[in-house]
């Protein structure tokens, strides 16, 4: 009697731990996303040209950030701005729409922590959450000068995966 009640409890346990399982993989792969969606850590590529009243300038950066899940994000970045390399650290905050796009404000700090830049940039979430695209959509330096600018990121999430890791 007690061995079967046991085994009763125990092949429940086991259904409904399948059934959360099954909800959040059909909440990311069906296209439901939020802001825990892009949860963990995440390596970027980006690159573009800067539109300074000087004249155009090449740029481009690797990133390594991580989100919290409650739309607030950290992490560090190398950038090339004309050939003239930086290191910086950055945080913002972010939206994830149930559509999987998203915006976020990134500001970078230079090593002695003074504002170098806040960047408006808006995103969209690909190959089932692994992914994210990004385009800045505004550029203002620390003294309110919007600077125009056309950059691009290609983030992946970095390996091993966050949880949830059995969803991936």
């Amino acid at each position: 009697m007690i061995h079967n009640i046991l085994r009763t409890v125990f092949f429940a346990t086991l259904l409904l731990g399948m059934a959360t399982v099954a909800s959040a993989q059909q909440a990311l792969h069906g296209g439901s996303c939020t802001n825990f969606t892009v949860a963990g850590s995440w390596g970027t590529t980006m690159t573009g040209t800067l539109f300074p009243p000087t004249g155009a300038v090449p740029f481009a950066a690797v990133n390594r950030v991580t989100y919290d899940g409650a739309g607030n994000y950290s992490g560090t970045q190398t950038r090339s701005s004309n050939g003239t390399v930086s290191r910086a650290t950055v945080q913002g905050t972010y939206t994830v729409n149930s559509d999987c796009t998203g915006k976020k404000t990134t500001r970078g700090y230079d090593q002695s922590g003074n504002l170098l830049n806040t960047v408006e940039q808006d995103f969209v979430l690909v190959n089932d959450g692994k992914e994210l695209f990004e385009i800045f959509t505004s550029l203002t330096l620390p003294n309110g000068t919007s600077v125009p600018a056309v950059v691009t990121g290609h983030s992946m999430r970095q390996y091993p995966l966050s949880w949830p890791w059995w969803i991936w």
